[in-house]
């Protein structure tokens, strides 16, 4: 990836800091959201600046490396030619000794030769002038041998201890290159490692300033989970959905809107813990039935509440057998309007988790649930038995958040499974492809259920539909 590109992405970053930041909806004034800007903006170009020094810190070593590499070759071609040289000159070396060998070895069979043998040996003058001038070539023959003997000798111990020097320089030369390539290499690293830090960086203080707004629920259903309930209607739209046990080893749901769905259901009965689920989100509750204690306990909670079975806005079905069957207009219902506020809530996870794309886990009925997370759509598609979860509508079911939230179950006075959520536990939290370990904790019914980061902080749930999976612990 190059210098370009890099600095593309951190452009980028820069762009979607200041976008998400201009356009926030956010509790801070308007004057600290542009010192978050400025601040985003200085950082940015800190980081260009880091970056461009990092390129050119890698661009010099890579520069280093080619000409040590360069260097390296023409030192390997002068040893080659050295070595060319040196045989050579020990062939000539040879070459004399054998001459030279030849010459002492004839000195040694014939005996000397003296001047004194010339002289009586003559037989005039002229031949001892000849005689003499022979002598004198044969002499400084031997004399030229010797000193090209010892000349060769000379230049072949110095070629040797050249080229030992050579190749002394050349294993320099490969050690300071091969350190060159290690030192480029952890520069590349440091470059890819820093980008990486300040893109994390910048992504998670990308969260912490900026945020959506998002309308409260006011509603709250809940919905069968039967076989003979499925596909649901109205399903897509909901903005929180709680899945809890209920008696046969089965599900329910409670799923909290904002929107209203012109249809939603089948409607079930209510239970315990839909009724504290639905005290604490503050929503109208909307149910089919309730036993006497239930409805006492509404009640006394002073829940606001519809049974679907007494309200012209809820009908049955021809299609289903009862109770699968009864089916409701939230949008023409009338007990609530829809929100004029609106919550303001993260875009991102405050803190940054293990990379998660894959949640699996088996409800009390055995049948299997799986999250998929699409990191385009940064949401998590949700799949029944290995199949895509869709309402009666075709939408397919997604979340952008999913709590796994452990509990106890105990049976009521009816024998019913019952999720106790007073108290508190731990909790798997999943989002925007991560996932933490943390903690939950509801003080009392009408009190939330806060979660949190298992360093303590409390997680700001994002934006955007919620899963909240009460499992058996």
């Amino acid at each position: 990836m190059n210098r370009h590109h890099k600095l593309r992405q951190v452009a980028f970053i820069a762009l979607l800091i200041v976008l998400s930041t201009v356009f926030v909806v956010a509790s801070v004034s308007g004057e600290d959201e542009w010192e978050e800007v400025e601040e985003k903006r200085e950082e940015i170009e800190e980081l260009e600046q880091a970056i461009i020094e990092m390129e050119s810190s890698v661009r010099a070593q890579e520069n280093r490396v080619r000409e040590l590499e360069a260097k390296l070759q023409q030192e390997e071609d002068r040893l080659e030619r050295a070595e060319e040289g040196l045989e050579k000159s020990r062939q000539r070396l040879a070459e004399h000794r054998e001459l030279f060998g030849k010459r002492v070895r004839s000195v040694y069979m014939n005996g000397s030769f003296s001047f004194v043998q010339l002289f009586f040996k003559a037989d005039n003058f002229g031949d001892i002038i000849i005689w003499t001038e022979y002598f004198i070539s044969i002499f400084q023959q031997d004399s030229q041998l010797v000193e090209e003997l010892s000349a060769e000798r000379d230049y072949v111990q110095k070629a040797k201890e050249e080229i030992d020097e050579d190749r002394k320089k050349v294993k320099k030369l490969y050690e300071e290159a091969k350190e060159e390539r290690e030192n480029l290499k952890v520069a590349r690293q440091q470059k890819e490692e820093m980008l990486y830090e300040a893109q994390d960086t910048l992504k998670r203080r990308l969260a912490q300033i900026s945020t959506r707004a998002e309308a409260p629920p006011v509603y709250g259903v809940a919905i069968d989970n039967h076989r003979r309930a499925r596909p649901q209607e109205g399903f897509a739209q909901a903005q929180r959905v709680y899945e809890y046990e209920v008696e046969g080893g089965l599900t329910r749901y409670l799923a909290l809107y904002a929107e209203f769905p012109t249809e939603v259901g089948p409607v079930r009965s209510a239970r315990q813990h839909s009724i504290i689920l639905a005290l604490e989100n503050g929503v109208h509750f909307v149910h089919s039935g309730s036993s006497a204690d239930n409805l006492r306990r509404m009640d006394n909670l002073g829940i606001s509440y519809t049974d679907g079975r007494y309200h012209d806005a809820f009908w049955r079905s021809d299609d289903r057998s009862s109770p699968h069957n009864l089916y409701g207009n939230i949008a023409s219902l009338g007990k609530v309007a829809p929100p004029d506020e609106s919550d303001v809530r993260p875009i991102y996870p405050e803190q940054t988790g293990t990379t998660a794309h894959n949640v699996s886990f088996t409800l009390s009925s055995g049948r299997n649930v799986r999250y998929v997370y699409d990191s385009e759509e940064e949401i998590y598609w949700r799949y029944l038995d290995g199949s895509l979860h869709r309402d009666a509508g075709g939408n397919i079911i997604s979340a952008r958040n999913i709590i796994i939230q452990y509990v106890d179950y105990y049976r009521d006075a009816r024998n019913r499974p019952t999720a106790n959520l007073i108290g508190e536990g731990r909790i798997d939290f999943y989002s925007n492809g991560q996932h933490f370990q943390g903690t939950w904790k509801k003080e009392s019914k009408g009190s939330p259920t806060r979660y949190y980061y298992e360093n303590g902080e409390e997680i700001e749930i994002p934006y955007g539909s919620t899963w909240i999976q009460l499992q058996r612990r």
